[in-house]
């Protein structure tokens, strides 16, 4: 008897529908205020953010951690589940620019301004890669990479355009 309620059991489960996605909107300011003005203490380079919040994958109460670094060379602004996170576990999103390196893909969307970027969408193999968008601009990389519930490459793009409305 016990055989046939094993097998109801997990046909149930299989058959339920999987809990929805969370997104949580994010404001990156907010997030890492502080670590982004020391930002503007070790990096003359133009830091672009998105001024608009990010849809994260988070639920309602998991507290968002954020870290910034910079020099001469680049910079990166983080923001993770867990304070100094360095795991792909709690890793949520990444801004970084970079002074004079390439693109290193084709590009195979176009900005609001007319630049032309390449969005990657989540990929997975041995792990899974959060998908990203990069672009180039004034000798600068710049890329935004992020766990969002879409993942979508209209997503990633206002996130992008978003930047460079603020700063670019």
């Amino acid at each position: 008897m016990l055989r046939p309620l094993l097998t109801i059991t997990t046909l149930a489960a299989a058959l339920a529908p999987a809990a929805a996605a969370q997104a949580r909107p994010v404001d990156i300011g907010k997030a890492a205020g502080p670590a982004i003005e020391r930002l503007a203490h070790q990096t003359t380079l133009p830091v672009l953010l998105p001024n608009i919040p990010i849809d994260l994958d988070i639920g309602p109460k998991t507290k968002v951690y954020g870290s910034a670094s910079g020099d001469a060379k680049s910079w990166f602004v983080d923001l993770a589940g867990a304070r100094h996170c360095g795991a792909n576990a709690c890793f949520l999103a990444s801004f970084t620019g970079e002074k004079g390196a390439r693109l290193g893909f084709r590009t195979n969307v176009t900005l609001a301004t007319g630049i032309r970027a390449h969005y990657q969408p989540l990929s997975c193999g041995g792990s899974c890669s959060p998908p990203w968008i990069a672009w180039r601009l004034h000798g600068m990389r710049y890329e935004i990479q992020a766990k969002t519930v879409k993942g979508s490459k209209a997503e990633f793009v206002a996130y992008a355009n978003s930047a460079l409305e603020g700063g670019g």
